[in-house]
């Protein structure tokens, strides 16, 4: 390849757009994400995660899986997708500050399905079963609320779910540099939690 084309390829490919999904687990959400973008980086706490994220996107060139220690790759997006309630708040305000160093110019977090505080599960399991109903999965529905329940159960063992309010998330993003936008609709089917868009503030 001539010195000529070597230089437009790499040009062409720093302007595609780069997301990192953040708390990936099994990478279900990564394979549509990875298919909107011109590269994707998946990371989870959990090892386990990360060894199921990698054979789920074995067959995606452009997925890669993210270091938590690299300041050197930057992002369009950071999508966090219902991650933020198995975290403590220290940690949380610690990432935030991560993430806005991480964000390309115009860049923003996506911080999906964030719990209210006070958030009853019965409307998880009735928009749950609403979702799976409307696509004709009747005995799947039950099954996934069950799923969703237990998945409560055992989280309530261990710990509080964390639940900020919403002035508590701007106050955390703002010590971070961020501006909290925030969608009238969730971005996944529990349609009564919230998605919060964080940008940088501007001077």
């Amino acid at each position: 390849m001539c010195d000529g084309c070597s230089q437009e390829k790499t040009s062409s490919l720093e302007h595609l757009i780069q997301a990192l999904d953040f708390g990936c687990g099994y990478g279900i959400t990564s394979r549509p994400l990875a298919n909107q973008v011109g590269r994707l980086w998946v990371w989870d706490q959990a090892e386990r995660m990360r060894m199921f994220a990698r054979r789920h996107l074995a067959d995606r060139p452009n997925v890669n899986e993210w270091n938590d220690t690299d300041s050197t790759t930057h992002f369009d997006i950071i999508w966090v997708n219902s991650v933020v309630q198995y975290m403590c708040e220290p940690s949380l305000a610690t990432r935030l500050v991560q993430f806005a160093s991480l964000l390309r110019p115009g860049g923003c977090v996506v911080l999906s399905d964030l719990i209210p505080p006070d958030h009853p599960f019965r409307k998880d399991a009735l928009s749950l079963l609403w979702f799976s109903l409307r696509r004709g999965y009747l005995m799947r529905a039950f099954v996934r609320t069950r799923a969703v329940a237990n998945q409560y159960t055992d989280q309530k063992t261990k710990a509080s779910l964390y639940t900020p309010s919403a002035k508590r998330l701007t106050e955390l993003a703002s010590a971070a540099g961020l501006v909290v936008r925030w969608l009238n609709d969730n971005l996944s089917h529990f349609r009564h939690r919230r998605t919060a868009i964080l940008t940088r503030a501007t001077s």
